[in-house]
C-alpha cells in the first residue's frame, strides 16, 4: 500500500506556511472568517490571501472554500494532489485557486506549485488580524484552538492575579491589557467570567470595601 505524503493537515499546512513566508506573506494561523476558522491568512501589504489546507479535495472542502470567498481578496485550497478536471472547473467557477504540494520522492523535500489561480476580489467583507495568530496555534491543528481577543484577556487576568494575590481588581486592570473598551465594562465582565468559572484558577472576596482577587487554593 502506497504511503501518504503527508500524515496530517498540520504537516501539510506547515509546508504551505513556510512557502508563503519565503514570498514574503506575513502569516496568521487559525484566524476566525464568518462563522468558521480558516486554516491560513496570509497578508502582503493591504492584500489578503485566504487558504484552507485538506488531505484530499472533497465536497467538504468546496463547501468551505465557497463560504470564505469574498472575505479576502484571494481564496485557495491547499491539498497533496493533483486536482481533476471537474473540480479544476469548479473551483474556477467559485472564484477559487488552488495549491498543489508534491513530494520530491521517497524522504525528499516538497515543493509547491499554484495549480489553480485564484479570481481578485477588490471589494472583501474583512477579516480581523492579530499579531498572535501568527504563533498561537498551528494551521491544520486539530485540537481546534485558535486565539482570541478574550483568551488573551484571561490570561493576563491569571498572570497578574497569580503573580499579585490579593490584588484589587482596580490594580489588577490598571496593569493588564484587556480587549474591553472601557475599564467599568472590563470589571463587570471579567467579575461574570471568574464568578462562573470561565477565567479558571481565581476567587473574589468580597470581605472587603474593594474586590479582592486570588488564586484558587488548588492551582496554589
Amino acid at each position: 500500500m502506497r504511503k501518504p505524503p503527508f500524515t496530517s493537515e498540520q504537516e501539510l499546512a506547515g509546508i504551505v506556511v513556510e512557502w508563503l513566508q519565503h514570498h514574503h506573506w506575513e502569516v496568521y494561523q487559525e484566524v476566525p472568517v464568518g462563522s468558521g476558522i480558516a486554516d491560513i491568512v496570509a497578508k502582503q501589504g493591504r492584500i489578503l490571501w485566504l487558504i484552507e489546507t485538506k488531505l484530499s479535495m472533497s465536497l467538504n472542502l468546496i463547501n468551505q472554500l465557497d463560504d470564505r470567498i469574498g472575505y479576502a481578496n484571494f481564496t485557495s485550497a491547499a491539498i497533496p494532489s493533483r486536482v481533476r478536471k471537474a473540480p479544476h472547473k469548479l473551483l474556477k467557477a467559485l472564484g477559487a485557486g488552488c495549491l498543489t504540494v508534491y513530494q520530491r520522492g521517497f524522504g525528499g523535500r516538497p515543493y509547491l506549485t499554484e495549480t489553480v489561480h485564484p479570481r481578485f476580489f477588490r471589494k472583501t467583507r474583512g477579516i480581523e488580524l492579530y499579531e498572535e495568530q501568527k504563533t498561537f496555534c498551528s494551521a491544520g491543528s486539530p485540537s481546534g484552538g485558535h486565539w482570541t481577543p478574550f483568551k488573551e484577556t484571561s490570561r493576563n487576568v491569571q498572570g497578574y492575579v497569580f503573580s499579585h494575590p490579593g490584588c484589587t481588581m482596580k490594580e489588577m486592570l490598571g496593569n493588564i491589557k484587556y480587549h474591553y473598551g472601557t475599564p467599568a465594562a472590563a470589571h463587570t465582565c471579567i467579575v461574570r467570567w471568574i464568578e462562573g468559572n470561565v477565567i479558571k484558577g481565581i476567587r473574589i472576596d468580597r470581605g472587603e470595601r474593594s474586590l479582592r482577587l486570588f488564586p484558587k487554593e488548588e492551582v496554589l
